[in-house]
């Protein structure tokens, strides 16, 4: 049974070493039968989510090592488990899973590659926040977040150091237009949940004026949807780091104009 564990470790050692598309973390040398890595593209969560889709299970996290994370400059990673159960087909289906993955970001990057420095703002017309408040339980919640998410379209000419929200687990990218008295913003992250939620964000400020924004209350929204109840704190701190951000943005222009 160890045998077979092991076989099964190195395996998965030896493919992900050789791929230019992952960073391997864990060592095959007294391995119990983990696997840590990250992803070179995308985010970890993303995958994570990309894997379950194809009834694979993998966990994401700081794994209860925080420090550790922070100093190998590794915060969050995936970890596959391997056990006795578990098949050769089990390896070559995990294996392929991440190679589609890889070619999935790939597709979706170049497709939405730009040479302009411009930016085009996205439409959340179709946003419904009462669709939202009326799911049944959270992970009716979670699916509609990341629907949002695909409102949100790719920006690669926002990815800059000066554009990034501090903050936010997962990276992310806003910037800020303000156009007759009225502010307009652009976002872009690897993270599905980053997006989705920056999407929620968006719908009620984008568009809007000065005076407007003024008048909401944000974090009131926030917990009206139960999202600070069942979102992680790292989650929800994605989301008051993108707001503090766009208010900002929002005074920035108001002081120079």
């Amino acid at each position: 049974m160890e045998e077979h564990e092991q076989k099964l470790v190195h395996w998965l050692h030896r493919a992900l070493r050789a791929s230019p598309n992952f960073r391997l973390i864990s060592q095959e040398r007294h391995n119990l039968g983990i696997v840590a890595f990250v992803p070179v593209q995308g985010s970890a969560a993303d995958l994570m989510h990309w894997l379950d889709e194809r009834d694979i299970a993998v966990r994401v996290g700081h794994h209860c090592a925080q420090l550790l994370g922070r100093t190998s400059g590794n915060p969050v990673t995936v970890r596959a488990s391997v056990a006795a159960y578990n098949t050769d087909n089990d390896i070559r289906a995990f294996l392929q899973a991440l190679e589609d993955y890889c070619e999935f970001q790939r597709l979706a990057t170049s497709a939405h590659e730009c040479e302009s420095e411009s930016w085009t703002c996205d439409d959340f017309s179709t946003l419904s926040l009462e669709r939202l408040a009326t799911q049944s339980d959270w992970q009716g919640r979670y699916r509609e977040i990341l629907l949002w998410s695909k409102l949100v379209s790719q920006k690669p000419e926002i990815r800059s150091p000066e554009n990034l929200v501090r903050g936010c687990e997962s990276e992310a990218w806003l910037v800020h237009r303000k156009i007759d008295g009225r502010h307009f913003f652009g976002l872009d992250s690897d993270s599905r949940v980053v997006k989705g939620l920056g999407a929620l964000l968006l719908s009620q400020i984008d568009g809007c004026t000065t005076e407007k924004i003024h008048q909401l209350d944000l974090p009131q929204l926030f917990r009206e949807l139960g999202l600070s109840k069942h979102l992680s704190q790292s989650r929800s701190n994605g989301f008051y780091a993108l707001m503090r951000r766009a208010l900002h943005q929002v005074e920035g222009s108001k002081a120079e104009s």
